[in-house]
Formats: C-alpha cells, sequence, structure tokens
C-alpha cells in the first residue's frame, strides 16, 4: 500500500524509510532525544514524520485510525489500545510472547474488525515499556 499512515512504535531505534505519506512515531526516549531526531529529520529535508514522547503502547489517538503499525518492541500481547487506532484491514507487525519466547508477528484487522494473527519467525527485541 502506497500513501497510506503508518504509526511505528519504539523504544529508541531508527526509523526506516517507507513509502508512506505520513509517518507518526511514539517513544518513551527522553524529550531531547527527540528534539535531536527532528532536528536531524529536517535538516536531511524529511518533513512527512512526526515524533511524539509517550506510552507506545497506548498508541498515537489524535491521527488514528492507522494503514499500518510498527511496534519495535515486544509485549505478551498487542495492547488494545494499538488495535482500537487500526484501520479496518490494517496491519500491524510486532514481537508476541515472553521475553525468551517472542515471535514476530503481524495482526490483520478485518473489515468486520476481527483480528487474526500469524507468528512470523522467532525474535527477540526489548519489552514495550508502558
Amino acid at each position: 500500500m502506497r500513501g497510506g499512515l503508518v504509526e511505528k512504535c519504539a523504544s529508541g531505534r531508527q526509523l526506516g524509510r517507507p513509502e508512506v505519506s505520513r509517518i507518526r512515531r511514539t517513544t518513551s526516549k527522553p524529550c531531547s532525544l527527540v528534539q535531536s531526531a527532528e532536528k536531524r529529520l529536517r535538516h536531511a529535508g524529511i518533513e512527512n514524520v512526526s515524533l511524539r514522547v509517550g506510552d507506545g503502547s497506548r498508541g498515537w489517538t489524535d491521527h488514528a485510525p492507522y494503514d499500518k503499525i510498527i511496534v519495535a518492541a515486544g509485549a505478551k500481547e498487542v495492547p488494545p489500545p494499538l488495535i482500537a487506532q487500526l484501520k479496518p484491514g490494517g496491519r500491524l507487525v510486532m514481537p508476541l510472547g515472553p521475553a525468551e519466547d517472542q515471535r514476530l508477528s503481524v495482526i490483520e484487522k478485518g473489515a468486520d474488525d476481527g483480528v487474526k494473527a500469524r507468528a512470523i519467525m522467532p525474535v527477540r527485541f526489548s519489552e514495550l515499556e508502558r
């Protein structure tokens, strides 16, 4: 999908350059790091990225619903607010499971708001901070 809206929840990892029209990123890192990242993004001429310090498990309701959500931190289960912020037909990708047995998972939200999850591969990520 091109031109969609993506939210990335992370704990300080670098953001790639997906082909989307807008990116919203939530991080739990201190404001000084976010300000530094914003400055570097603007210097590089990247203006379609917004950053916010906050609880990544709560997402960013101001700009929901999202076509895609990428979570770069693990959790035992998908935080309900992230599912609620996903558009019908949208996908959420995140590591799921206990720290010692995480699986990178794709969660798809159907047109009827039903949710299906499938595990892709074993991974190890830091825990999603709340």
